[in-house]
């Protein structure tokens, strides 16, 4: 029993805090795996991250200590245990899983930007930083723009995304033909 509620409050412990401290128990550095599966870096994340396993072990103690106090013999409550520690890393996992497909469909979103036109809401100095809204997928939306050199933009001027820099659109002025 000792054992079970012993990695249920460390394990409890751990993922409270790293909810609450993030960067400070592997936050901005928790173990990924690209999409392609690939350990150590990527997009999605790993089963094997430190909030997952830590889930894992506040599992793994509910529920062999559950099933102690139920009068479940030893040996079986190790099953409870495994079940707890595959439930509950498991929707965690799942739950990271859906943030992490929320935030790479963001930047998927923004290449497809490339190559439409929009307009200039804000000023922009040449280099500098400004807005422009694009019309994507039925929907006007507001962009972070950086222009794409010596040319700046003023308001309402017509604009093409001819790519991205960082989460920013990059865009050229238009050319009219006039």
């Amino acid at each position: 029993m000792l054992v079970y509620l012993t990695l249920f409050f460390v394990g409890l412990v751990f993922v409270v805090l790293s909810g609450v401290l993030g960067d400070l128990f592997g936050g901005g550095d928790e173990i990924t795996a690209g999409s392609d599966g690939d350990m150590g870096g990527g997009d999605v994340p790993s089963p094997f991250s430190p909030r997952i396993l830590a889930a894992g072990a506040t599992g793994f103690g509910a529920g062999g200590g559950i099933s102690l106090i139920l009068g479940v013999p030893d040996g079986v409550s190790v099953l409870f245990a495994l079940g707890g520690l595959f439930a509950v890393g498991g929707v965690v996992y799942l739950f990271l899983m859906g943030l992490a497909r929320a935030q790479g469909s963001t930047h998927t979103l923004l290449q497809t930007l490339i190559g439409l036109q929009g307009t200039g809401v804000t000023r922009v100095s040449p280099g500098g930083v400004g807005e422009v809204t694009v019309l994507a997928q039925g929907q006007s939306m507001v962009y972070l723009a950086r222009t794409n050199g010596s040319e700046g933009l003023q308001p309402g001027q017509t604009v093409s995304v001819i790519g991205l820099a960082g989460e920013s659109l990059l865009v050229a002025p238009v050319v009219s033909m006039n």
